[in-house]
């Protein structure tokens, strides 16, 4: 059974947006690298997104960050990217979704809105680099391949 990282943001009116994201089983002997692995993530997902880091969890690891809000009145937890995946192993496996909220609009793909610009040098390539080296399909231990991450809004 993988893990999860859970993280949390706070938007410009103070609301809560979370992010719940499958890992690899966190155990004694891969404890550090699956702890370094996390990092580089929630690093990958602040650059991508507007809100405040007040919270992330390593399965029964959690950290209070801050609690405090973002000053850009833009860092709203209705404005989200919805991060597509599907599993590595290919077959029949549904693709899943993960939502990060207060989603920062300017690395929006200037070609192929709604979608993010995961180019290369960009936000949305480290993004997708960090999930397809650490994210876990739910219920399987393979990895997942990253379809397409979009910009959505409050009703998903």
């Amino acid at each position: 059974m993988p893990g999860y990282f859970n993280w949390r943001q706070h938007d410009y009116d103070g609301e809560s947006g979370t992010c719940r994201i499958p890992i690899y089983t966190l155990t004694a002997a891969n404890h550090d690298s699956v702890v370094a692995n996390v990092l580089a993530l929630k690093t990958a997902l602040t650059n991508i997104t507007l809100g405040e880091d007040y919270y992330h969890e390593i399965v029964a690891a959690d950290t209070n960050l801050d609690e405090s809000t973002p000053t850009d009145p833009y860092a709203q937890r209705e404005r989200k990217w919805l991060v597509s995946l599907v599993s590595v192993a290919g077959g029949i496996t549904p693709q899943v979704s993960v939502e990060i909220p207060t989603a920062d609009l300017q690395y929006l793909s200037a070609s192929s809105r709604p979608y993010m610009d995961v180019g290369a040098a960009t936000p949305g390539e480290s993004l997708v680099n960090a999930i397809e080296a650490f994210v876990t399909y739910p219920g399987l231990v393979t990895g997942v391949t990253v379809k397409r991450i979009m910009h959505v809004g409050r009703n998903l």
